[in-house]
């Protein structure tokens, strides 16, 4: 049974933060894959970020928004924030000051997480953020660890 819990259902059950981050490795032959999937299961909310030429990135698309209104010269603060980035055969989603609010990647990293074309070697979920000090809440190293984690079933 699956339980709908955010990813980051850990650090706020901790009280930890500002910042909430997932952080995977797969196997450095599955990059086009990872990148190929992410695509396919992206939350509704996010937006490519073309300006992002280092990693394919997508941004909820309220901090899209807010960042197109800054590059027109407009003065907007971006305070809540979340994206999700690949960078060859590593996944990294970012929350800052904790998102806001639940952008449902859980259901994009299940999916990833039980993918056979990918191999995840590593994950964990840590906090933290500029001046703050950080931590992990959850780590594993295997697709199984990482679900009984988005279930709810400890924090590795």
């Amino acid at each position: 049974m699956q339980a709908n819990h955010p990813w980051y259902w850990r650090i706020t059950e901790c009280q930890q933060g500002p910042d909430y981050y997932f952080l995977a490795t797969f196997a450095p032959q599955d990059s086009p894959q990872l990148a190929a999937l992410v695509q396919r299961y992206l939350p509704q909310r996010f937006v490519r970020n073309e300006a992002n030429t280092a990693a394919i990135q997508y941004l909820d698309d309220s901090t899209y928004r807010k960042l197109q209104a800054l590059q027109q010269g407009e003065d907007v603060r971006i305070w809540f924030s979340a994206t999700i980035e690949v960078l060859g055969p590593e996944l990294s989603i970012c929350h800052r000051l904790g998102g806001g609010q639940d952008y449902a990647e859980a259901s994009l990293i299940r999916a990833l997480a039980q993918a056979p074309e990918l191999t995840l070697c590593q994950w964990r979920v840590s906090y933290g953020g500029d001046g703050y000090a950080g931590g992990n809440v959850a780590q594993g190293d295997s697709p199984d660890s990482l679900l009984a984690y988005l279930n709810g079933l400890g924090s590795s």
